[in-house]
């Protein structure tokens, strides 16, 4: 559960500074306490089994504001094939969220548009 990388999305996103988070335990620095111990569970299972590729939970970000996330995490293997840790990337939830909703009224928009050509010819 050691941080060694962060992209700058990550962090513009969290508010943290990257020698805020290098170094850190993700559980302790991140999750909250009422979600840790599942997430936790979930890690280990990505490491163990390869399961969970994808899984959703909140992160504590810098204001102390929670942000729900979407992950999608793969095994990071030696070149033995020995698990050496796992790499994650995340969706902001609320981010996805306002795009599909963004996308969903310009559907409507186009339908009405398309109906109101449709009457006019």
């Amino acid at each position: 559960g050691n941080i060694d990388y962060v992209n700058p999305y990550f962090l513009e996103v969290t508010g943290f500074e990257a020698d805020e988070v290098l170094g850190e335990d993700w559980f302790d620095k991140f999750l909250p306490k009422e979600e840790s111990y599942e997430v936790q569970s979930a890690f280990l299972e990505v490491l163990k089994n390869d399961f969970h590729p994808e899984y959703i939970n909140n992160i504590i970000l810098k204001n102390g504001t929670e942000l729900s996330v979407q992950w999608y995490n793969v095994r990071i293997l030696d070149s033995d094939g020995r698990i050496t840790g796992s790499l994650s990337i995340g969706c902001d939830q609320k981010s996805q969220k306002s795009c599909w909703q963004d996308l969903e009224k310009a559907r409507e928009e186009i339908e009405r548009l398309r109906k109101s050509l449709k009457e006019k010819s």
